[in-house]
C-alpha cells in the first residue's frame, strides 16, 4: 500500500448484503453493458473530466456517494475507488498515457465511464 492506495485483482465478496444494495435497480445488469449507454448520457461530462485530468493530473469527485480519485504520474493513469470514504482506495484500473495525452482522450473518457458503470451496478467494493 502506498500513498493510500491498496490495490487488489480479486474482489471481496461481502458476508452480507445490504438491502439497499438489493433495491439497486442496475444489480442484475453486468458493468460493461451499462458503459455505452452512460457514454451517450455523460458524454460532456466524461469530456470535461478528461481534460481536467490531462491538465491537473489529478481529479476527485463523489460518484453515487463513494469517493474517486483519478490521477496521471509518469505516463500512468490511475482510477481509484474509495470503500470507506476517503480514507483508503482500491484501484480499480490503470492504463498507459502516450506522449500525446490528446490522442488519450478517448481511452481516458472510456476508463472514468467503466469505473461509474462498476459503481453504478456495485461491482465496487464498499466497507460498512
Amino acid at each position: 500500500m502506498h500513498d493510500g492506495t491498496a490495490s487488489s485483482y480479486y474482489q471481496s465478496v461481502p458476508d452480507r448484503v445490504p438491502f439497499s444494495h438489493r433495491l439497486n435497480p442496475f444489480r442484475r445488469v453486468n458493468y460493461w453493458r451499462l458503459i455505452p449507454v452512460l457514454k451517450l448520457v455523460h458524454k460532456k461530462r466524461y469530456l470535461t473530466e478528461s481534460k481536467h485530468l490531462i491538465a491537473e493530473g489529478r481529479f476527485e469527485a463523489i460518484r453515487s456517494g463513494l469517493a474517486i480519485r483519478y490521477e496521471i504520474n509518469d505516463g500512468s493513469a490511475t482510477f481509484d475507488v474509495s470503500p470507506d470514504g476517503g480514507s483508503t482506495y482500491l484501484n480499480y484500473l490503470r492504463a498507459h498515457i502516450g506522449s500525446n495525452p490528446d490522442e488519450e482522450i478517448d481511452d481516458l473518457i472510456l476508463s472514468i465511464t467503466t469505473i461509474e458503470a462498476m459503481i453504478l451496478t456495485k461491482k465496487c467494493v464498499v466497507y460498512e
